[in-house]
Formats: C-alpha cells, structure tokens, sequence
C-alpha cells in the first residue's frame, strides 16, 4: 500500500475475468488504509465480478459463441437478426446486473408481432439463464416477466385445382417437378435443394433423405450456402417414392442428360437432381430462397389469390396422410420430425375429409350396437 500524492491511499488485487479467465489487476483507493483494506476485501470476495461485470452487449457475443457450437449456423443467423433489430437498440448498453423486468418489458412492447415478441424472449431468457450458470447474475429478471404466447397461424392447404393450376404454369420446367416432388413427399426446401440422383432409388421406389442447404446469412456470400445435415437426426429418412413422381423424375433425368450432353459433361449420380440455371453456378445446387421466389411468381402466373406458400405443400402432405388415417408414427417418420405430437400439432390441419372420416366411423359403430 502506498500514499499517493493527493493524500489518498492505493493498492492492488489482481483477479480473474469471469468472461476471458485473463488475470487483471484491480486498483482500489481510499482517504484511509482501513478504506483501502475493506475496499479489497469486498474485490476479492467478488472476484471481482461487479468491477468486471460485462455488458449485455460483451455476454450476448460470448453466448452466441457457445451456441455456435450446439446450433447450426442458421439458427445463429436467426439469432443474430433478432438481436440486432429489436433486443440490442435497448439492453446493448446495460451491465448484465442492471437488466431489470422493466427493461425487458420495454424491449417486448416495441415488438409489432406477437411471434417475434415470443421469440425475442426466448433469446434474452436464454442469454440471461447462461449468465446465471456462469455466476455472472445472482438470479435471471426473465422470471418476473410473462412469457408472450403467439398461436401459431393456421397454415394453408394446397387444393387439388391449384395444384393443378402450378402445374400448368411451370409446365416442361425442372420447377414442374419440384412441385410435384413436394407435394407428394412433403420435404423441406433445403432438403429439395440437396437432393443428389445417387440419393434416388428407382428400383426400391425411395428417396433418401440424407442432407440440407445451410444458410449463414452473416458468412462472405461465397460461403454462405453449404451442404449439411437435415434440421434434426430424425431428418434422416426414406421417403416412398409414388409412381407418377417416379415417371416424372426418370424424364427430368433425360433432359437433364441432353442438356449436360450439350455443354460437353456427363451427368453423374453425384449431380444435383434441381440445378441453377446461373452461368456462374451451373450445375450447382439451387438456393432454398430461390424456390421461395419462384413459386410467389408462378402463383401469381397461375392467377391462385389464396395465400398459400411453399411451405403450405408439406402441411398438404402431412395432413393428407392423416385424412387417409396413417398412424401418427408412420407420419412422423414421414416428415422428419423428433416427436409425433409435434408434427400433428403444427403440420396436421382438420379438414373436411377428416369430419366425414369420423362421422362414418362412429355410424358405423352405432349400427353394429343397434344390431346387437
């Protein structure tokens, strides 16, 4: 300990920081010695953590590095784009102690949409609860806060006549039978995108479903499409290939052929079944937003006003194997999911077909107990 020249007392503690585990040393000051030794005392009980507690804006960066490592990369962009348009503006300048349930509160009320309020909860609880495994916070403001509930918007079914007006629209293209692909199989777009003509067996009648498009919005546009696994393990799967997909597919096969034969290449089993029509990326995958264009102009050729979306052919799909009562598991399978009650909750919609279903079932069995 030393005097210093203004008359106050100086002295150090060196400790560890919670966020690095870099050792920093601490200067503490007082008018007195006892000042000083109490003021050290407190610094070492700590460790220091209230002097090196970081800012929401210091946390949420080394949060998104752990997850990094458990999510996949467009999870992380997903993340990011959150953060950056409602949560960061308010809580970026706050120390991790000094976040209260106001805050939060605040952070929600500028958020329009009741999903994307659900959402933004669910990261800064997540940030917050990471805060307090690591002892950073002595207990998580999130828990004074009720959780935003948004009910999920009800999808819409493709009908039988838009399918068929699509179809029309993209006759004689290699987006003809992308629809069709989705509509009879149900498969995700980043899954259509990585599809491989090795992945298809035309003798055993399946598509194997083995890998996805990635998407790191936040990489150099060189690297920000990738190949990877499906969304989860269960992704994984075969999938029945029907007869008119598989007819369909044999003759974008040839064509596919005759179009390499004519840029002097031999289409290999490992060539993509859907290609860029790009110059610049000939023969590459095409990008799942690409699909997403595409089919809101062709809706729009086909003259469809409903406000069905690509994603509305995988809730057709699945709820059509419902109306045809094939068991919950088997659709389960079917759609890639980890849990049967989620795919029934989120991708199964009550129809018509379904109310009749049942009403013919429970005529039936009213008869028999008549009868007896």
């Amino acid at each position: 300990m030393k005097k210093r020249k203004d008359g106050r007392y100086q002295s150090s503690v060196t400790i560890t920081d919670p966020l690095t585990n870099e050792k920093k040393r601490i200067y503490v000051y007082g008018r007195t010695e006892s000042e000083v030794i109490r003021e050290l005392n407190r610094v070492k009980l700590n460790n220091g953590k209230e002097l090196l507690m970081p800012t929401f804006k210091e946390w949420k960066n080394e949060w998104l590095n752990i997850k990094s490592e458990e999510v996949y990369n467009s999870t992380i962009s997903s993340y990011k784009d959150s953060l950056r348009l409602h949560i960061s503006p308010i809580l970026d300048k706050y120390k991790l102690k000094d976040i209260t349930p106001s805050l939060i509160r605040t952070v929600l009320r500028n958020i329009p949409t009741q999903r994307t309020k659900e959402y933004c909860y669910i990261i800064i609880n997540a940030i917050l609860n990471q805060a307090l495994r690591e002892d950073l916070i002595d207990k998580n403001p999130c828990i004074n806060v009720k959780k935003p509930k948004s009910k999920p918007k009800e999808a819409s079914i493709i009908t039988n006549e838009e399918f068929n007006m699509l179809l029309n629209s993209a006759k004689n293209t290699q987006f003809e039978i992308i629809l069709r692909l989705a509509f009879d199989t149900g498969m995700r777009r980043s899954e259509i995108c990585a599809l491989r003509w090795e992945d298809i067996d035309f003798n055993k009648n399946i598509i194997h479903v083995r890998h996805a498009i990635k998407i790191d919005r936040y990489a150099p546009i060189e690297t920000r499409f990738s190949i990877g696994e499906p969304k989860t393990d269960y992704g994984i799967r075969d999938i029945a290939l029907t007869g008119i997909l598989k007819l369909n597919l044999q003759k974008h096969q040839i064509r596919q052929k005759e179009f390499f034969k004519n840029k002097n290449r031999i289409l290999s089993l490992k060539d993509f079944v859907f290609m860029s029509q790009h110059h610049s990326r000939l023969g590459n995958f095409i990008q799942p937003d690409n699909i997403t264009h595409e089919f809101v102009k062709l809706k729009r050729k086909a003259g469809i006003k409903s406000d069905i979306t690509f994603k509305s052919f995988r809730h057709t799909c699945l709820t059509s194997l419902a109306e045809a009562n094939i068991p919950a598991k088997a659709i389960q399978a079917h759609a890639g999911h980890a849990n049967a009650s989620f795919t029934l909750n989120r991708y199964v919609h009550k129809t018509e077909q379904m109310t009749k279903s049942i009403a013919e079932y429970l005529n039936e069995r009213n008869k028999k107990l008549t009868s007896q």
